[in-house]
């Protein structure tokens, strides 16, 4: 017999007479069977995905609200002027617009707005567990004001026992972010414009894991003193490659030369700094935020251009503050740091002494530096600088510095050499040092090798040079047997073959920068080479 649903059913039959047993096949058909099966399945099916779906929404908007509410409690704020919640197969999206908030964030208080905050990819299923998982947050035009703040006590006491949710951001994009920050006293320390992120961000950071991050600034603005703004330009940071460039680094005087040399009661100098195309690689992202040693292997910049100028008739504060060497200003970065390399590719240094009329740079430096082995814990290899210079566009010149570091940082060895010089053109710099005037005069070589120790200089030149005339220009009175004629050589080594190798000797005021003391020590041998033994050195070394 052949059923509804068509299956084949067997049975038997006994016959009467022989006893014997035979098949009969009977079909019964079941399609109606199935297909009410398989209704009700899907039917269960699509019930269950409406519940999620429904429900994981509702689910959503009250979490949602729960937390803006929440963020509205103990002085803070945040509201939202527009919001779309978005709900599929167990992943939420979220988009907020006009954002405006005000919140406490550690010892820090963020206010401020956003124009647009788009969230994909929420897992509902790691949410329920505990954790954060978002594929893709956008947040647009960010404008945020960051400030000191006292963190209430039982807010950071309840923040200790609770144990932090884990949030992944699998692509975390800022664009078009401007952020200001303010110190405790609420003077703005720094100001970023065009801020943008992306890549992928764990939340709590694991103490040696940077995230792998692409940050970008279009510029940074420091407002670092009375006298001058810092600005950093085109700033990219890529952690996973770890590297780091600067498009152009600034130093902008708030004030004209001229303007500013004259509105000063007391001595200081004019500076304007900028530096182009700075690239640092194989930052060592881990060690820093892990607090160990950290090795940043090379620093190259393509150039760098430094003009200084001073008032040298003003006198110097009595009040002016310690001056730290270059030594003691690595140390101040404060987490243990080793420079190994750092390259100048293009330099140019200009000094002037100011004076009635135009502001020219009176004497100049082109050419390359390279400095190395600078660290910020104390070791027995010296940190170096090196430049290979043209002087005054004319006369070749290398200075080496070696820079102790086994001590304080003060103690270092100087040595220089320096070709075919015109001497009238370091008289700016000889006004300041010494009260002395060079009318006249040429070196022809002028090597130098001193040691500073416990802020004294102490070493030797060798000044080569012709037709030397001198005369005093201020209350310089040591330098008057020099402008009598009494005791200048003008010449070295004399026609008889006389070679003086002149003394350095220069005490150094810890008032005085390390530039000063250089000079000073140069000047003092430069007079010991022209007055031969006349003088001791004590009595040679340069006035301020």
């Amino acid at each position: 017999m052949l059923s509804h649903s068509g299956e084949v059913k067997r049975r038997v039959r006994k016959h009467k007479r022989s006893n014997k047993y035979t098949p009969v096949y009977s079909y019964k058909s079941k399609p109606l069977f199935y297909v009410k099966k398989f209704i009700y399945s899907a039917g269960s099916l699509l019930v269950l995905l409406l519940a999620i779906y429904f429900g994981g929404k509702a689910f959503a908007n009250g979490k949602l609200n729960d937390l803006i509410e929440k963020s509205n409690q103990n002085g803070n704020t945040f509201t939202v002027g527009a919001r779309n919640l978005s709900f599929s197969f167990l992943n939420l999206g979220l988009k907020l617009d006009s954002v405006r908030l005000d919140q406490a964030v550690g010892s820090r208080r963020v206010f401020g707005t956003i124009r647009h905050l788009n969230l994909n990819g929420l897992s509902a299923m790691k949410v329920i567990s505990g954790d954060v998982s978002i594929n893709d947050l956008l947040v647009d035009g960010a404008a945020l004001e960051v400030h000191y703040a006292i963190p209430d006590s039982t807010d950071a006491s309840t923040e200790l026992k609770t144990k932090k949710k884990g949030v992944n951001i699998k692509n975390l994009r800022l664009a078009n972010g401007h952020v200001l920050v303010f110190d405790k006293d609420s003077v703005l320390k720094a100001e970023v414009l065009g801020l943008s992120t992306s890549g992928s961000i764990d939340l709590p950071l694991a103490p040696a894991s940077p995230p792998k991050m692409n940050i970008t600034a279009d510029s940074i603005f420091f407002p670092a003193t009375d006298d001058t703004n810092e600005t950093i330009s085109g700033l990219r940071v890529d952690t996973g490659k770890k590297n780091l460039n600067v498009g152009t680094f600034r130093l902008s005087p708030k004030q004209t030369t001229k303007a500013f040399l004259t509105s000063i009661k007391y001595k200081r100098p004019w500076q304007a700094l900028r530096v182009d195309n700075i690239e640092i690689v194989g930052i060592p992202f881990d060690s820093l935020m892990a607090g160990g040693r950290s090795v940043i292997p090379d620093v190259n910049i393509s150039d760098l251009n430094f003009a200084i100028y001073e008032n040298p008739s003003l006198e110097r504060d009595p009040s002016e503050p310690y001056k730290n060497f270059p030594v003691e200003n690595f140390r101040k970065l404060g987490k243990s740091i080793l420079l190994q390399s750092l390259t100048v590719d293009r330099a140019n240094i200009s000094y002037g002494a100011h004076k009635n009329g135009t502001d020219k740079p009176d004497i100049t430096f082109a050419g390359t530096i390279k400095a190395g082995n600078f660290s910020t814990w104390k070791q027995d290899d010296p940190a170096f600088v090196q430049g290979d210079f043209t002087f005054d566009e004319t006369s070749p010149l290398t200075i080496r510095f070696e820079l102790g570091q086994a001590s304080e940082g003060r103690d270092f060895r100087a040595t220089g050499d320096l070709k075919n010089y015109d001497l009238p053109k370091v008289n700016p710099l000889m006004e300041v040092a010494a009260n002395a005037d060079i009318e006249k005069g040429y070196i022809s070589h002028m090597t130098h090798d001193f040691n500073v120790r416990n802020d004294v200089s102490e070493g030797e030149m060798v000044l080569k040079y012709d037709h030397l005339e001198l005369k005093m220009t201020g209350k310089g009175a040591w330098f008057t047997n020099l402008i009598e004629d009494i005791a200048v050589r003008d010449s070295n080594p004399r026609n008889d073959g006389d070679l003086v190798v002149g003394s350095v000797y220069a005490e150094h005021e810890p008032t005085k920068s390390f530039f000063n003391l250089y000079w000073k020590s140069v000047v003092a041998g430069m007079t010991s080479s022209a007055v031969g033994k006349v003088f001791t050195p004590d009595e040679l070394a340069p006035k301020d």
